[in-house]
C-alpha cells in the first residue's frame, strides 16, 4: 500500500535522529532504522484531516504507506467506521475508500478507539459516523520496538443505522453517508456481502446486551409505561427471570415490586400468576387441593397453584412474609435443586415436579412498621436471589405524577418533595412511619379533581400519622406543607 509524494515537513531531520548511539551494533540496520523512522513520524503530527502518519513498509524510506490503489477515494466532512468481530470482541475501522481533506487517505487496517458503550449496545456490523480520527500509540509486546499504532475518533460516534439507539446522526451526517455509499456502491456490496475474514468466530450477545439493546426488553420509561426503575435493577430483575432463578424483591411498601414483576413478564413474554400469600388460611387446600364428594365419592381437586407450577411462566408469591408458616414449610423444596413438591392429599403421596421453565417470584415489605408479617427464615430467604427496591428520585415520582395524572409540574414536584422530607424524616426516626409511592399517587389524582396541592397532600398524608395539626407528628408533617 503506497502513495507517492507525500513527506512529513520534517523527514529528513528525524531520519536523521533515529539512530540511539547505545546500543548501536544492535540498533543500526537498515529495516529498524525505517521502523523507527515511522513511528517517530507517526507520533509526531496529529492524525487529522490535515496530516497523513502511517508506518512506511520496510526497505522504502522516501515513501509513506497511506492506501490501496484501484478504489474511488473521496474527502468529505465526516468519516465512517464499522465494528468486525474478532478475538472474542469487536473492533472498529474506517470504511474503504476514504480521504482526508488534504488527500491522504484513511487506512483500513488499522484499530479505532472510540466509546465501547455506544458500540456495545449496537449489533456487530454496525456502520457508525465521527467527525475526525487522530493517530496515537500503545505498547505492544508484539511490535519490535514496543510502540503499536492505532487511531482514535475524536468528536464521539454516531450509529447510522439503529434508529432505536438514543444518539442519533445529524442531517449532514446523513446527508454525506448517502453520499458515500453512492461513490462506493461495488466495494460496499462486497463488504457487506461477509464479515472480515478472522481467525476467531463471531461473538453472540451475551444476555445482559441483549436487555440494554433489544427494543423488545427496553426499560420502562416514565412517558410510555409511567413507572421509574433505574437501569441496574432493571437489568437484575430481567436476568433472573430469564434464566428462572427465584427472585426476592424487597424493599419499602409502594416502591413498584409488583409492578416490576409484570412489567418484566410482559417484555419477556411470561405469563404471571399472583398469589396473595397473606390471605391463605387453609395453606393445604390453597396450594395442594381438596377432596370434594362427587357422585357418592370422594374426588381429590388439585389446587390452582399445583397445576401453575407444572406451566412455563412465573408464580408471584406476593407479600410472602405474611403467609403462615407451614404454607412456607409447603414451598421449600419448590424453591430448592429438587425443584419438586410433596401432595400428601393423595394415595400413594405424590411427588410434583416443578415445570424447568417455570419461575418463582416473591415480594415482600421487611420492617416493624408493617404489621402482620413475620421475619423470613434464612433457610427459605437463602433460596431466592435478593433485590433491594428505593424510592424514586424526586425528578422521577414527579415525572410519574405528570404523566399518570396530568396535572402541573409545580403541584407534582410540592408533592413529591414533603413525600421525601417525610422519609428523610422517618428514616432518622422521627416520625414512625413514612408515605409511599402509592400516597403521592392519591395526592396527585386529587389535585386533577380540582383540588389544591395542600388540600389533597392534608387529605392523604396527615390521617397516617398521630396527634393533632400543631402537635405531635401531625404537627411535624404539618409543617412540612407550610414550607412548601
Amino acid at each position: 500500500m503506497m502513495c507517492d509524494g507525500i513527506r512529513h515537513p520534517n523527514h529528513a531531520a528525524k531520519m536523521a535522529t533515529v539512530r540511539n548511539p547505545q546500543n548501536a551494533a544492535e540498533r543500526d540496520t537498515p529495516r529498524r532504522r525505517v521502523i523507527s523512522a515511522a513511528v517517530l513520524l507517526c507520533l509526531s503530527a496529529p492524525f487529522r484531516a490535515n496530516a497523513c502518519c502511517v508506518i512506511p513498509e520496510a526497505g522504502t524510506p522516501d515513501r509513506l504507506a497511506c492506501g490501496k490503489s484501484g478504489k474511488r477515494l473521496h474527502s468529505m466532512k465526516y468519516i465512517f467506521l464499522k465494528t468486525y468481530p474478532e478475538g472474542g470482541t469487536n473492533r472498529l475501522r474506517a470504511l474503504p475508500g476514504q480521504r482526508f481533506q488534504d488527500g491522504t487517505e484513511i487506512p483500513e487496517n488499522l484499530n479505532i478507539q472510540a466509546d465501547s458503550k455506544i458500540r456495545a449496545r449496537c449489533p456487530i456490523g454496525t456502520v457508525f459516523c465521527t467527525p475526525a480520527l487522530e493517530l496515537r500509540q500503545s505498547r505492544s509486546r508484539s511490535n519490535g520496538d514496543g510502540l503499536a499504532p492505532f487511531m482514535a475518533a475524536i468528536g464521539g460516534i454516531f450509529p447510522m443505522d439503529c434508529p432505536e439507539d438514543p444518539l442519533q446522526p445529524s442531517e449532514e451526517m446523513i446527508s454525506d453517508w448517502e453520499e458515500y455509499k453512492q461513490n462506493n456502491v461495488s466495494v460496499l456490496e462486497g463488504l457487506f456481502a461477509r464479515p472480515m475474514e478472522t481467525n476467531a468466530p463471531a461473538r453472540s450477545k451475551t444476555l445482559l446486551e441483549r436487555i440494554r439493546t433489544e427494543k423488545a426488553w427496553s426499560k420502562p420509561s416514565i412517558s410510555t409505561d409511567g413507572f421509574s426503575i433505574d437501569s441496574r435493577r432493571w437489568e437484575m430483575a430481567m436476568t433472573f427471570i430469564h434464566n428462572h432463578d427465584n427472585l426476592l424483591l424487597s424493599g419499602p411498601s409502594g416502591t413498584g415490586k409488583t409492578e416490576l414483576v409484570l412489567l418484566a413478564c410482559k417484555r419477556l413474554g411470561l405469563e404471571c400468576r399472583k398469589y396473595n400469600m397473606g390471605t391463605m388460611s387453609d395453606p393445604m387446600s390453597a396450594l395442594l387441593g381438596v377432596h370434594r364428594i362427587k357422585d357418592g365419592k370422594s374426588v381429590f381437586e388439585p389446587a390452582q397453584f399445583l397445576e401453575d407450577i407444572q406451566r412455563p411462566g412465573v408464580v408471584l408469591l406476593d407479600e410472602i412474609n405474611r403467609a403462615p408458616l407451614n404454607a412456607l414449610n409447603y414451598l421449600m423444596s419448590c424453591l430448592d435443586g429438587t425443584r419438586e413438591m410433596r401432595n400428601d392429599y393423595v394415595s400413594p403421596v405424590q411427588m410434583v415436579k416443578v415445570h424447568p421453565e417455570c419461575v418463582f417470584v416473591a415480594t415482600a415489605n421487611i420492617g416493624a412498621e408493617f404489621v402482620g408479617t413475620n421475619m423470613l427464615d434464612p433457610a427459605l430467604s437463602s433460596r431466592f436471589f435478593r433485590l433491594q427496591m428505593e424510592y424514586p428520585t424526586v425528578d422521577d415520582e414527579t415525572a410519574v405524577l405528570v404523566s399518570r395524572y396530568g396535572i402541573q409540574k409545580t403541584d407534582a414536584i410540592n408533592i413529591c418533595k414533603v413525600a421525601k422530607d417525610i422519609r428523610d424524616s422517618y428514616a432518622k426516626g422521627e416520625l414512625s412511619t413514612a408515605v409511599t409511592v402509592r400516597q403521592t399517587l392519591m395526592a396527585a389524582k386529587l389535585v386533577s379533581c380540582g383540588y389544591s396541592a395542600l388540600e389533597a397532600l392534608t387529605q392523604i398524608f396527615l390521617p397516617y400519622f398521630e396527634g393533632t395539626p400543631s402537635e405531635g407528628e401531625m404537627g411535624i408533617v404539618n409543617k412540612m406543607f407550610c414550607a412548601r
